[in-house]
């Protein structure tokens, strides 16, 4: 099995952006990354989707509105996550 496995799908971080690189007929092409639903950033984080729209209205989790739906880029929740956005405290993340 190569490096894409068997989906023929490659994450590569460029720059601040997750892309993707998608095996097709003539090789790789890249693709940017997938926007997320609610009940898929919900699944991402192992929580329910009334928490993800708490944190958007408490906590400044970054989504994106869409007409009338949120989406999500896990790269900018991810980071935000790791940054501290999402722990209960309000004490600073630890430098590192």
């Amino acid at each position: 099995m190569g490096a894409a496995g068997k989906t023929g799908i490659i994450p590569a971080w460029t720059g601040h952006t997750l892309s993707y690189s998608v095996r097709c007929q003539g090789g790789y092409v890249d693709m940017p990354e997938p926007w997320m639903s609610a009940d898929d950033i919900a699944a991402h984080l192992g929580v329910t989707k009334d928490t993800v729209y708490a944190w958007i209205a408490d906590k400044s989790m970054p989504a994106h509105k869409v007409g009338r739906l949120w989406k999500f880029q896990a790269s900018e929740v991810d980071a935000w996550v790791r940054h501290g956005g999402a722990s209960e405290s309000t004490e600073a993340p630890p430098a590192g």
